[in-house]
């Protein structure tokens, strides 16, 4: 990576660095004396001697007296090496922020060439270490577009780099493409000369990548660990011996089997001083599994001793600061550290029901949250955030256990609410503070977005190299312009902060008395409900988790179809009311009031709460249900401010011309009823089309769509217009201002669950481009009984009941208008609310004329009067 600029005009000094008072006389003296060139070498090879010596300080300093003489004395080329080698030295000095700044300086301001193309490498570096894996894989993508004109061995440590940031990502689609890097390599390598370093790397990856959960190989990822260990030993390379014992001891650890302490307490034999990070933590769960948990947190807090933190003491129970992190190194290792701590000292409050541990539990939590917390701000890419928001997931369960054994409900109020649509909290957070902002760089930036959802189609249409290298051009075009805000609009940026959570005292003195919150955390083995009532709080655990998904799935497939036998009708009342004791599980059910409002989690999410029965009776009947992604979301969202002229605008495109999509012969009419009441503007078949719709949606506070739907579409979830589809990518860079949106269309709130962060769906889209409110469907819909369900809603609505009374009021006109299998949940239970539940004012046509009238018989009132 390292430049050496070599030039024999002068023999320069021996020893630079041995005397640096003596190197900078020397310094000093070629500048009093004009002679920079000199000056140029000498501080050039200075750097260059210190950055062999790993003093980075000195290397970064002597490369900027370089830097700094800028094209007067140095050659261009000279001089945009200079820029990068400070930039490189920026980065092992874990300066990520100057690093970047002076990388991006060479391939901004010098024409385009091999040191390019290096430069979006090594940016990619700096984005791993900061956690925005995402962004740098923009930044390799770009790097690695012109793979012809860097040398193999660079492509291939670059391949390797990339396929490290896939693994760590560890989705399912992360891993196919650290699959292809590594089939990359492996031809690269078997066509050079093969290198022992390069194929144990090869050999380590694939190791890895058969030893993650969702690829876990276990025979293979063993054959080639013992294969590294093996070419280790025989080339007495004591680096790889430790490593591939680390990796053997985590693997060993999956199947519970002992040999993992022989390889873990071999390989911290070879490791060298601070290297035995790894192999400490994966030793501390070998003893975690063993029930050994004090020697379990020994080894723990070893790995913390050396993550470079500041003021830490040998004790296990020690907590260290948060201002005692500030050169901490490799933040995801020391966040799944303290996590493990945490598992540690909640199972030594099992054993001796001492509650010192539970304090620090929660303290190692804390200083957990802040790290995720960091790390999310810092990343540019929300697909990082992302990341982040998963990895903090299984902490937040943690957190809210430690809480229930504490009887800290208030504490469990913060960790729930965090690990809930923290990502869509934080975008809309972001449009609120934009008003300080020109409007024509706001619409430069709607421009990027638009061009990047563009472009992002046309790559899920045809992932060619063209539409591929295109799309990360505007990324990171994107990233640039987003950057160049930070200095035109320093006001804008000191002003955000970091996304508010709410806190439980202030939900509950803004919570009407009729009003009962119940926010669950749930994941595959454990699951909590916290209940919020204006006068009381109880947290309380769920039980027979490890199966609820797959009763919620038996559960779905029986609602999403008309129930018409006897068996079908037995089989629902019997895992109704399973579920409804699950995920009710009061002892005293007073906390209960007439309005229920639900943030769900996991597999809940697709679950309608309304069609559930207690014993005999739908949950329907008792309860006026809505829902919402999170309280702290429901509050921000709600202060947005919406103006709006136009009262109702519908959409029913009845015919489509593409994709074979059947006609909605209903649609139209449904639509028409509705604006009957409302007075809107409404588009029917042939002019309800995508255009006019993005062309109407910013002016309407109600808007309704009437049409089809897929949120299981393997590119993106989608809303059907007359011409085209509209996609939810495409909903990211649009605006509305609608106090309601209705999406009278099939699946409209299903959509890919990521844990922490909620449903990606159509509904969520809406809301992100502004909505208030959302009705979304959870299965595919019955269009008779969605569209008089509607009808009736919208008459209840615009009659002054709220929306979720509004709904409700309708479901349950259709119960008792319709009967036998006519009245399964399938055909009533779909429509969800989520969102805010206020009631919405409408021009009221009706009480217009009746106005005009009593104005009109006044004025003929007085003309007779002045005619007598």
């Amino acid at each position: 990576m390292l430049f050496v600029i070599k030039i024999n005009a002068q023999q320069k000094p021996k020893n630079l660095t041995t005397h640096q008072h003596q190197l900078d006389s020397i310094l000093n003296a070629y500048k009093t004396n004009n002679k920079l060139d000199s000056f140029a070498i000498l501080a050039h090879d200075a750097s260059v001697e210190y950055y062999k010596k790993r003093d980075f300080d000195k290397a970064i300093l002597y490369a900027k007296k370089e830097v700094n003489l800028g094209q007067n004395v140095l050659d261009t080329l000279t001089y945009k090496k200079s820029i990068y080698q400070l930039g490189y030295f920026y980065y092992l000095n874990k300066n990520y922020s100057q690093s970047i700044k002076n990388l991006k300086k060479v391939i901004d301001s010098f024409d385009i060439d091999i040191t390019t193309y290096k430069s979006y490498c090594q940016i990619a570096r700096n984005y791993n270490k900061l956690g925005d894996f995402y962004q740098a894989i923009n930044y390799y993508k770009k790097g690695l577009s012109k793979k012809t004109i860097l040398k193999t061995s660079t492509l291939i440590d670059y391949y390797n780099d990339l396929a490290i940031i896939y693994y760590n990502i560890g989705t399912e689609n992360s891993l196919k493409e650290q699959f292809k890097l590594l089939k990359k390599m492996d031809t690269l390598i078997s066509i050079t000369n093969p290198n022992y370093n390069r194929i144990q790397r090869l050999d380590n990856a694939y190791a890895n990548y058969y030893n993650s959960n969702i690829t876990f190989n276990y025979n293979k990822s063993k054959l080639y660990y013992l294969k590294i260990l093996s070419n280790a030993t025989k080339h007495k390379d004591s680096s790889f011996i430790s490593i591939s014992c680390a990796n053997l001891g985590l693997l060993f650890n999956k199947k519970k089997n002992d040999s993992a302490y022989y390889f873990l307490k071999k390989g911290i034999k070879y490791a060298k001083p601070n290297e035995s990070s790894n192999l400490y933590f994966n030793l501390a769960e070998y003893f975690y599994i063993n029930e050994q948990y004090t020697e379990s947190l020994n080894y723990l807090h070893k790995v913390l001793l050396q993550s470079n933190i500041l003021n830490i003491d040998s004790s296990y129970a020690h907590v260290p600061k948060i201002k005692d992190l500030t050169y901490a190194i490799d933040r995801p290792f020391i966040i799944n550290t303290l996590k493990d701590k945490t598992k540690n000292f909640l199972k030594l409050h099992e054993a001796s029901n001492d509650r010192n541990y539970l304090e620090l539990a929660l303290k190692n939590i804390t200083l957990a949250d802040h790290l995720i917390t960091t790390s999310r701000e810092n990343s540019f890419e929300d697909k990082s955030k992302l990341v982040w928001q998963e990895a903090a997931s299984e902490l937040y369960m943690l957190a809210v256990k430690t809480c229930f054994k504490s009887n800290k409900p208030k504490d469990a109020f913060y960790f729930i609410e965090k690990n809930k649509a923290l990502l869509l909290l934080d975008n809309i957070s972001d449009n609120r503070i934009k008003s300080n902002i020109a409007v024509s760089i706001l619409q430069e930036e709607q421009n990027f977005k638009n061009k990047i959802s563009a472009s992002e189609n046309k790559l899920n249409n045809n992932p060619s190299e063209e539409s591929k290298d295109n799309y990360n051009n505007l990324k990171i075009e994107y990233s640039n312009f987003i950057g160049s805000l930070k200095e035109n609009y320093p006001e804008y940026y000191s002003s955000k902060q970091p996304v508010i959570i709410a806190t439980i005292e202030s939900v509950k003195n803004n919570l009407d008395s009729n009003t009962t919150i119940l926010e669950y955390i749930l994941n595959k083995n454990e699951g909590y409900l916290l209940a919020i009532s204006k006068n009381d709080t109880q947290l309380l655990e769920l039980n027979e988790v490890t199966n609820l998904g797959d009763q919620i799935n038996a559960y779905l497939k029986l609602t999403r179809q008309p129930i018409i036998s006897n068996k079908q009708l037995n089989n629902y009342k019997k895992l109704s009311n399973k579920l409804h004791n699950i995920l009710f599980p009061f002892k005293n059910k007073n906390i209960l009031k007439n309005k229920l409002l639900i943030i769900p989690d996991y597999t809940l999410q697709n679950l309608p709460f309304e069609s559930l029965k207690n014993n005999t009776k739908y949950l329907i009947e008792d309860y006026e249900l809505s829902y919402a992604y999170s309280i702290s979301f429901l509050i921000t969202n709600k202060k947005l401010k919406r103006e709006t002229d136009n009262s109702f605008l519908g959409f029913a495109p009845q015919t489509f011309n593409y994709d074979k999509l059947q006609d909605l012969p209903r649609s139209n009419i449904e639509v028409q009823l509705i604006n009957q009441e409302l007075n809107g503007t409404i588009f029917l078949d042939s002019s309800a089309t995508k255009t006019n719709f993005l062309s109407k949606i910013k002016d309407s506070k109600i808007i309704h769509l009437s049409t089809h739907a897929n949120a299981n579409d393997s590119i993106s979830p989608w809303i059907a217009f007359k011409n085209e589809k509209l996609y939810l990518n495409e909903l990211y860079t649009i605006k509305n201002q609608a106090e309601l949106v209705v999406l009278n269309a099939c699946n409209s709130s299903l959509g890919q669950i990521s844990a922490g962060e909620g449903v990606f769906s159509l509904a969520r889209g809406f809301f992100y481009s502004g909505a208030n409110s959302v009705i979304s469907s959870l299965w595919n819909v019955n269009d008779k009984s969605n569209s008089e369900i509607t009808t009736s809603f919208y008459s209840n609505l615009k009659d002054g009941k709220t929306k979720s009374a509004s709904l409700r009021q309708a479901k349950l006109d259709y119960l008792k208008t319709h009967s036998l299998s006519e009245t399964s949940p399938y055909y009533w239970s779909s429509l969800i609310l989520i969102g805010d539940n206020s009631s919405i004012r409408l021009k009221n046509n009706t009480l217009n004329y009746i106005i005009l009238s009593i104005l009109l018989l006044m004025l003929l009132f007085f003309c007779l009067k002045k005619i007598k």
